[in-house]
């Protein structure tokens, strides 16, 4: 599909909050974003990530890769 997987090595090469970063044509706006969530990653039967929300801050969670999301 021509797609790129966005790889982030650590907290200091991900968005910081407050900021925003254009992606291509697209702006995308974290005005409250933390690297993961407290307790995250949790398992490793979970491979895949997601971002959700969570009170008051966007962050990742790990889901295993067969989760419908």
């Amino acid at each position: 599909m021509g797609a790129h997987l966005m790889v982030i090595h650590s907290q200091e090469e991900q968005v910081h909050p407050g900021r925003d970063v254009t992606v291509g044509n697209t702006l995308m706006l974290f005005p409250h974003f933390r690297f993961w969530h407290p307790h995250e990653p949790s398992s490793d039967r979970e491979q895949c990530v997601i971002v959700n929300y969570r009170p008051s801050v966007w962050g990742w969670n790990d889901i295993r890769c067969s989760d419908n999301q």
